[in-house]
């Protein structure tokens, strides 16, 4: 299973802090789109061009202009662009379709970079205008994946380590599959799918690169639909993201602590009507997102 992750429109997903740039908080992005129905009409001859986007950010007004420079493989730098105002994009028609295409962008007349961007020679001549990233297996959520598989489901973006790139947050559902492999149950609805799997929602975590970062499993009481809603931002103002849930006992968190016995009652929340479970120890009711 992959996560398809569209280039370009991730960052309307972004929540903007009001605070000083830091490095590559811009972030600075190239995708190219080469499928021939990609555009149609008038719009047919953008095809195949390299879209470049960057944030704005608080602050930003009329006045505030950029200066983009890309290097074609290892080859010398070029100013591309000059004195972008009143937008954050830029449609380069003269990216290599061979090599690797590094980007860089820095404020009209400095030389101080604010983001880079290095778009591959795999991306570009793939022409396709999302990177793919493998998501991690579940055994450790249920073992029998014959029977269950979390399904990729709501996905939002934020800087978890505050290095100033930003990583994914993906919500997976339980989904199960009947002994053919058909998925009978697409973890849609409100309820359980299957009783003897503690877990119905998990959270992953990922760099762009692919690189997984961190597992949040919901507790039983945390079921499918509206339930399962996450929110993510800096909400401590600390310059790292954290990432806001609903939680309860049997929660397990991406450090692997968990929530346990909270009302003393020597027992954990389990499925109803199934068996209670014996009280683990505790965790804590949110965790960083750098765990």
């Amino acid at each position: 299973m992959r996560l398809m992750v569209l280039l370009g429109g991730i960052f309307a997903l972004l929540t903007v802090q009001a605070q000083t740039a830091k490095p590559n908080e811009r972030a600075l992005w190239a995708s190219i789109n080469g499928n021939k129905n990609a555009s149609l009409g008038d719009y047919q001859q953008h095809t195949g061009k390299v879209l470049v986007t960057w944030r704005m950010l608080p602050g930003d007004d009329a006045t505030t202009a950029f200066d983009l420079y890309r290097t074609i493989g290892t080859g010398k730098e070029t100013r591309i662009a000059s004195g972008i105002k009143a937008k954050t994009n830029y449609q380069d028609a003269g990216a290599s379709k061979s090599s690797d295409n590094h980007y860089r962008l820095t404020y009209a007349g400095s030389d101080s970079t604010l983001s880079t961007f290095t778009l591959t020679r795999q991306q570009v001549s793939g022409g396709l205008p999302y990177i793919s990233i493998p998501l991690k297996d579940t055994k450790d959520v249920y073992e029998n994946t014959d029977k269950i598989v979390y399904t990729a489901n709501d996905v939002s973006v934020g800087d978890l380590d505050g290095d100033g790139e930003f990583e994914i947050i993906v919500k997976r559902l339980q989904s199960v599959k009947d002994a053919s492999g058909n998925i009978v149950s697409d973890g849609s609805g409100a309820s359980y799918s299957q009783q003897d799997c503690l877990w119905a929602v998990i959270w992953d975590a990922y760099k762009l690169d692919g690189t997984f970062l961190w597992r949040v499993k919901g507790g039983p009481g945390v079921i499918l639909g509206n339930s399962s809603s996450f929110a993510v931002a800096d909400f401590d103002g600390d310059g790292c993201a954290e990432m806001a849930i609903r939680t309860c006992e049997g929660t397990v968190f991406g450090d692997g602590q968990e929530i346990g016995d909270t009302n003393g009652d020597g027992k954990r929340l389990s499925h109803v009507g199934q068996p209670e479970l014996q009280q683990s120890r505790m965790g804590r009711p949110l965790q960083r997102g750098r765990s």
